[in-house]
């Protein structure tokens, strides 16, 4: 919530932070990133993707997991879902190497 307001939050409850989190997304659009998802609950995901309904069309949710269970769950709402295999230890140090050796440099 700070993001989206720019300023600190000082809602201290779920319920108020819900609430807060659903009135500033109410017709923006709008891209959520939710990382390292591990609901493998239904009821839980119905729960969380309430807080995104008052956004316009358009508006994204991209999810990052490694759990085949949440995929499951949450597959009658995915538009893509993009089964990453994990990188190769080639590809990583071509990843990692310029940025290593950048922060070496300076």
């Amino acid at each position: 919530i700070p993001t989206i307001i720019n300023e600190s939050c000082k809602l201290n409850d779920l319920d108020s932070l819900q609430l807060e989190l659903i009135e500033n997304l109410r017709d923006k659009k709008f891209l959520v990133v939710l990382d390292n998802v591990w609901i493998e609950r239904n009821d839980n995901w119905i729960s969380l993707k309430k807080l995104f309904l008052s956004g316009i069309r358009g508006s994204k949710i991209l999810m990052t997991t490694r759990s085949a269970n949440v995929v499951k769950i949450v597959l009658f709402d995915t538009i893509q879902v993009y089964p990453l295999d994990k990188l190769s230890n080639k590809l990583l140090v071509s990843v990692c190497e310029p940025c290593i050796f950048s922060l070496i440099i300076h």
